[in-house]
């Protein structure tokens, strides 16, 4: 509710600023009692056999679970001459999976609602996956989430459409003043450091990848040891062990998690 101070009675003008202070001190305290502070979430973590690191928060008001899995392997690790491996690498995998095709993944998750997207930059690269919390539903969605996470099979058909693609894609934006611009300061700001790499890649380069360098690069970096996986939703502390050990504890333990040199 709002206050029109024009409409207080001030009776002398040297009462304005104590009266208007006043005011305004008033009606601070008031919102400060009547606008609850909001509970700061409890984030659960543990480890899987594995070595990945799970994150968790349990979230009941909604019946709607979120999962996602990280990976140590962004644009930043992708070898000299190779640029868009590492985007590659994780675009492909929703396209094959598990011995299932991409129309199956698509069709399995539309039958119940889930939805599927990635992310990658210079140093991550994920998957996420939001369904709904029932356990009917989430255990579809889950099990083809499982497979595109830890078992792509990364069909040749799909390289060459995607590869294609892509490039072109990547033809295209070099004519735009905005995309010029932005490239033009990553490469000011970090010189030779990896962050200063196009993420998706050169479209030569794109054009250049084979399956074999991109079953490579996964081996090397989508490991127990890179991944991190986070969970929020309607769902237990129980059933979230369950849903971590699913989408990741098949994964190889790997070494150690790899990382970029530090900035200059």
């Amino acid at each position: 509710m709002s206050t029109d101070l024009g409409a207080v009675d001030l009776t002398t003008r040297a009462a304005r600023p104590i009266s208007i202070g006043c005011l305004l001190l008033c009606l601070i305290a008031a919102s400060l009692v009547v606008r609850p502070v909001a509970a700061v979430p409890v984030v659960q973590t543990w480890t899987l056999d594995n070595g990945a690191r799970v994150l968790f928060v349990e979230a009941r008001s909604v019946p709607i679970l979120d999962v996602a899995v990280d990976f140590r392997a962004g644009a930043g690790f992708d070898p000299n001459e190779r640029s868009g491996l590492a985007a590659m690498t994780q675009h492909l995998a929703r396209f094959g999976a598990g011995g299932m095709s991409e129309e199956d993944i698509a069709r399995r998750f539309a039958d119940v609602g889930a939805q599927l997207s990635g992310r990658i930059d210079a140093d991550r690269a994920g998957f996420n996956l939001r369904t709904l919390a029932s356990r009917s539903e989430r255990a579809q969605a889950l099990e083809v989430f499982a497979r595109v996470v830890q078992s792509p099979d990364f069909p040749q058909s799909a390289l060459d459409r995607e590869r294609a693609r892509i490039a072109s894609n990547l033809r295209e934006e070099a004519t735009r003043p905005n995309v010029m611009a932005s490239r033009l300061f990553f490469a000011a700001a970090y010189g030779n450091h990896p962050y200063a790499q196009r993420p998706l890649g050169d479209p030569a380069d794109v054009r250049a990848l084979t399956r074999d360098t991109i079953v490579d690069f996964r081996r090397r970096f989508y490991n127990g040891a890179s991944a991190v996986v986070s969970i929020v939703g309607d769902v237990s502390r129980a059933e979230a062990g369950e849903i971590a050990r699913a989408v990741a504890g098949a994964l190889p333990a790997g070494s150690v998690r790899a990382s970029l040199p530090l900035v200059a």
